[in-house]
């Protein structure tokens, strides 16, 4: 009997350890489970705190800044001896802080020659701010009153005429902004015209296109 007993309360021992040691085994996994979730969530708010203090950090030159305006002066001196040119922009910051909204403007009159234009472009920042290179695609209105290029291989001229051209382009460029409030920037759009194809002026090369490019405008914005 005493054999049996002892068989028996041995036994019992066994199976009690053994269950013992799944119950600490599960309560183990729960609590890596449980570590994990925090490691994994502690990861998390410090990936967004890093992020909060990149964007503290950036001192944005176009806080509370809603508007721009640009000139080219240059252009207006080159132009000086011959006639008048005002070429510009007025941009707007406001509308969408990841981008620009810009009407490039030009006026240029000589001689018999009479040029006016305006676009409206649409630039989209490739960083995070409004700063650095863009992207940018747009409509182009063009009057225009002058001499005509009957032949443009060999240069022959011929009467005035005058046309009112709408065109479409497509564009890349890049702008500063500094803290004073004046920035500057430099962009070249290429496009082609949907209407009054067929009138070629002087100086089109070729008719059906434009290059546009800015180089020296300066602006403010406020």
């Amino acid at each position: 009997m005493k054999f049996l007993f002892s068989v028996v309360v041995v036994l019992c021992i066994t199976v009690t350890r053994v269950f013992s040691q799944e119950e600490i085994e599960k309560k183990l996994d729960k609590v890596d489970t449980k570590l994990d979730t925090v490691i994994s969530n502690q990861s998390k708010i410090i990936e967004k705190t890093d992020k909060i203090y990149e964007e503290v950090r950036y001192d944005d030159p176009l806080l509370n800044k809603y508007v721009g305006v640009e000139l080219n002066p240059s252009r207006a001196l080159f132009y000086a001896s011959e006639g008048t040119s005002i070429t510009g922009s007025v941009s707007f910051f406001f509308i969408d802080r990841h981008g620009e909204i810009i009407l490039p403007f030009n006026y240029t009159s000589r001689k018999e020659e009479l040029t006016a234009s305006i676009d409206l472009d649409y630039r989209r920042f490739i960083g995070k701010h409004q700063n650095g290179f863009f992207f940018c695609g747009g409509m182009k209105l063009l009057r225009r009153k002058g001499e005509v290029n009957s032949d443009w291989i060999f240069g022959n001229d011929g009467p005035n005429i005058s046309a009112t051209k709408l065109g479409a382009h497509f564009g890349l460029g890049f702008r500063y902004f500094a803290k004073s409030g004046f920035y500057w920037g430099t962009c070249i759009k290429m496009g082609t015209y949907l209407t009054d194809r067929d009138k070629q002026f002087k100086d089109d090369i070729p008719k059906e296109q434009y290059i546009d490019a800015d180089l020296l405008k300066i602006g403010f914005s406020f």
